[in-house]
């Protein structure tokens, strides 16, 4: 059968229509309706990193060494104000695989990832750094770390462990008066979904 002529306008411009519906659909289900996200699995990120007072040419946190701990491993060391020959700090077992940051002090992570972070602080030993100084510190802002780091001894490593259970972007910063630019002794923590 044949679609007369004179009919013929009409049904082209129906079937624009219906293409532009199909169209507009399926942009607003891509990009309008949020997609549902599916994370990678959740792993332990151990993160070394070194604190020093905030003014040049120290510029403060750094992050030295970042890695993924093997569970099958022997388990990590709990650093209170060791220094780096005592026994208790040692990594022996320890079954680590090193990655790289995009940022020395950018921590990066995905919901339900462990984080474990060892600080070093390290004694600038001249001004600009207080004299009352006694260490550094670290806490992590919108979340609750169970046990923050109040201070760090100078040249000596402490540690904490939390899990990041939601999105967004939080800071980390020193908890211990250490110098004029104590309050811009910052960094940050990523966390999405990957």
């Amino acid at each position: 059968m044949q679609v007369p002529r004179k009919h013929f306008p009409a049904v082209g411009l129906l079937s624009l229509v219906l293409i532009g519906a199909a169209a507009g659909s399926i942009y607003y289900y891509q990009f309008i309706v949020p997609q549902a996200k599916n994370c990678a699995a959740p792993v332990h990120r151990v993160i070394f990193m070194r604190a020093l007072v905030q003014e040049t040419p120290f510029n403060g946190f750094a992050i030295t060494g970042a890695a993924i701990l093997n569970e099958t491993g022997s388990p990590l060391p709990v650093a209170a104000n060791y220094t780096s020959q005592d026994p208790r700090l040692n990594f022996t077992g320890v079954r680590l695989e090193n990655y790289t940051v995009t940022s020395p002090r950018t921590i990066e992570a995905n919901v339900g990832d462990r984080i474990t972070i060892y600080v070093l602080a390290v004694n600038a030993t001249i001004p600009p750094q207080y004299s009352s100084a006694l260490g550094h510190g670290l806490g992590i802002d919108q979340f609750s770390i169970p046990n923050p780091i109040r201070v760090v001894r100078w040249g000596t490593w402490a540690s904490t462990t939390f899990t990041v259970t939601n999105e967004g972007v939080s800071t980390y910063r020193c908890l211990h008066s250490c110098s004029d630019q104590h309050a811009s002794m910052t960094g940050s923590l990523v966390v999405g979904c990957a």
